[in-house]
């Protein structure tokens, strides 16, 4: 089977992660990887590079990246990756 394309590391410094998934599942769809959640989740942690898969590493400890579905992972690093404003600082900020 042919590879078409590639997704390369995650760089916070030229993409943020929801465009860098959208991106990633593009590759799935041109390289048919479909179906059992264990080959996508196994491509994301093989491309995401390595600050990402520490921040994983650390985010599911104690126990380990496999034991997450690729949806979770996307989510858990989505969430530790976003600034979340509190109630009280949006509430001032639009006062």
């Amino acid at each position: 089977m042919a590879i078409h394309g590639s997704v390369g590391q995650f760089n916070e410094e030229i993409e943020d992660w929801t465009a860098y998934c959208e991106r990633l599942v593009q590759y799935f769809t041109a390289n048919d990887i479909e179906g059992p959640d264990e080959k996508r989740r196994a491509v994301l942690l093989s491309v995401c590079g390595v600050h990402i898969y520490q921040s994983v590493r650390s985010l599911v400890s104690p126990g380990k990246p496999t034991d997450q579905s690729f949806g979770d992972i996307v989510k858990l690093v989505r969430d530790h990756s976003t600034p979340h404003l509190h109630v009280s600082c949006v509430s001032f900020c639009h006062a």
